[in-house]
This record gives C-alpha cells, sequence and structure tokens, in this order.
C-alpha cells in the first residue's frame, strides 16, 4: 500500500507498508511548471477532445437529455393558454 501525504507547499512524503508491517518514507519536492493561457487551452482540448472520443455516450445522453427538454419547453408553451380550471373541475374529470 503507498500513501502519499503533503507535507508543505514544495514538499511530499510517500509512505509504503509492506506485508511485514515496515514503514519506508521518502521525502521528495514536487516539480512546479508554468504553462501559458494557449498550452493551457492546448491541453483542455485535448482532454475533453479524448474525453468524447472515448466515451460518445456521454455526448450522446447530453444531446438527448438537451433535445427533451426543448421539447418539453415547447410542449408547455403551447399548452399555456392563460386559462385556468378550477380544482373541482379537473377532479370531476379525473373521477369519470
Amino acid at each position: 500500500m503507498k500513501v502519499s501525504i503533503r507535507d508543505d507547499k514544495d514538499a511530499k512524503k510517500s509512505a509504503a507498508i509492506d506485508l511485514r508491517g515496515v514503514l519506508e518514507v521518502e521525502e521528495y519536492k514536487m516539480e512546479t511548471s508554468e504553462i501559458s493561457k494557449t498550452e493551457l487551452k492546448k491541453i483542455v482540448k485535448e482532454a475533453i477532445i479524448s474525453v468524447l472520443t472515448e466515451r460518445k455516450d456521454l455526448l450522446e445522453d447530453a444531446v438527448s437529455e438537451a433535445i427533451l427538454d426543448m421539447k418539453l419547453g415547447l410542449a408547455i408553451e403551447e399548452g399555456d393558454t392563460g386559462e385556468y380550471v378550477s380544482e373541482s373541475e379537473i377532479l370531476s374529470k379525473l373521477m369519470d
């Protein structure tokens, strides 16, 4: 089992416990690097394309849900005549 623990801003500790219960600890510095906005955009774009390519079902589900939401909205608008019906009239229709 290996566990990573953040010690401070720059260092990270890694602890490993083997089957005998021996604990080993090693410390190392985390590397940081700066990237430009353009590079970040490129990385994010590649990640999104990769996910959508590998998981087409996610995009299909999202588009399907959007279409259903649009249809529901159109049906609500079409049915909204501004006329209201009393509760008793609705209940009488349900009881028939």
